[in-house]
């Protein structure tokens, strides 16, 4: 989970500066290499070692996806799509313990990594067949011809549609990776940008301890063989659905809901448009963050009460109250992504890694003390304990619901001033 956090921090900004497509690639390689070392592993020193390597090819699919559809839809119906790639990038995060407990029952362990590699390697044919490049500076709005790498063999075979063969050819400008990739991390000295992520990362730390130590606490307090232990994991995995695909829709028909409500304020024509990315007054944050608001207290009184139904023994009680832990950890998790999105328009990758990097590196440290904390005091008082910590971490939902729109618009202005700092230097040179 470490890795998961601090490879993207790599990726992404090399999928922002060089494009989606060929990172896309270079990290399915990276995965598909980890995955037949892992099949042909035998003890657990190398196990670790091609699990960092396949952690290091994996994690990074999620920003670059996320990026990807940055780039080919508009604020009014991002989150929507956010959460449908949440929904179904989580779908395996969900049932991948069904499959893998499937192939261990029925063969060695190392199929998972055997059957890892073949969908990897139909994914990538598939990427490398179909997938054109989508970034902006390169694709422009998808009627740039593309060439190379940035261009899918499918295009070679039936012609690139919509294009423009008068629309300018893309100057690869030089790149310098240090400062690249300097450069998300330094979305953190963002106020706006720091609350959100430490409050987000809350429920997703939690949810993470919840399913790691699921395992343990049904065979420990049901006795239920290995395939039943994945049955169950099939309310946590509906949860991780449902509330990333559900928040979505809910995203977008807030969006909607303010946007209507903006431009009766200030007297705006339905038929004019709305260039929201440029709008500092717009109440963006609302927008995105009210979902949350309803959600989190949900979440606080499931996880308390998550440990105390294990003492009492009752199997659908605590799939039941693991479905609502799931749910609304995957909504607070897809209304976070895409708020960051919206921050950082022109970042899309870069914003999406941070994010990854902030929720891995505290999601992996619960997950490497949950098991001492229920040993030490019990399932009960533990999770109790973690949902009194959200409670005691809501008001920095709070300050970023009222003074993010602020520390936004001066975000911008700065960032404008320094655009406009550049373009006199160029013009100067």
């Amino acid at each position: 989970m470490y890795l998961q956090g601090i490879a993207p921090s790599f990726w992404a900004p090399l999928a922002d500066a060089r494009g989606r497509r060929v990172t896309f690639i270079g990290t399915f390689i990276v995965f598909l290499v980890a995955n037949i070392g892992l099949a042909n592993s035998n003890d657990y020193a190398s196990l670790m070692g091609w699990r960092a390597l396949q952690a290091i090819g994996s994690a990074a699919t999620i920003p670059i996806g996320s990026g990807a559809i940055n780039d080919i839809t508009s604020r009014a119906e991002i989150g929507g799509y956010i959460g449908l790639f949440s929904g179904m990038r989580q779908f395996g995060q969900a049932f991948g313990p069904v499959v893998g407990a499937v192939l261990t029952q029925w063969l060695r362990w190392h199929a998972i990594f055997w059957a890892l590699l073949i969908m990897g390697s139909i994914t990538l044919v598939a990427i490398v067949f179909f997938l054109p490049e989508t970034l902006r500076s390169i694709a422009g709005d998808g009627s740039v011809p593309l060439r190379g790498v940035h261009k899918p063999l499918w295009y070679s075979i039936k012609g690139q549609p919509y294009v423009d063969n008068n629309s300018p050819r893309p100057e690869m400008k030089p790149i310098n990776m240090h400062k690249l990739v300097l450069e998300p991390v330094k979305m953190l000295r963002e106020k706006d940008v720091l609350l959100n992520l430490l409050f987000g990362s809350a429920p997703y730390t939690i949810h993470s301890m919840v399913t790691a130590s699921a395992t343990a606490m049904l065979k420990d307090n049901f006795h239920l063989s290995q395939l039943q232990v994945a049955a169950a994991f099939l309310a946590n995995g509906a949860g991780i659905v449902l509330g990333s695909t559900v928040t979505g829709v809910v995203l977008d028909r807030l969006y909607k809901r303010y946007e209507a409500e903006y431009r009766h304020t200030n007297e705006i024509p339905e038929g004019v448009s709305l260039k929201t990315k440029l709008l500092k007054d717009f109440p963006l944050e609302h927008a995105r963050l009210l979902s949350t608001c309803y959600v989190t207290p949900v979440f606080i009184v499931t996880v308390c009460l998550y440990g105390y139904s294990i003492l009492l023994k009752n199997l659908p009680l605590v799939l039941v109250l693991q479905f609502v832990t799931s749910f609304c950890a995957m909504s607070v998790l897809a209304a976070n992504t895409t708020i960051m999105l919206d921050m950082f328009p022109k970042a899309a990758a870069s914003a999406t890694a941070v994010n990854n990097l902030v929720r891995c590196l505290i999601g992996a440290t619960g997950v490497a003390v949950v098991q001492h904390a229920i040993d030490g005091i019990g399932y009960g008082p533990t999770f109790l304990l973690f949902g009194l910590i959200t409670l005691l971490m809501t008001p920095l939902l709070a300050l970023e619901w009222f003074y993010g729109p602020t520390w936004r618009a001066q975000r911008m202005d700065r960032e404008q001033a320094e655009e406009e700092e550049q373009q006199r230097t160029q013009s100067a040179c």
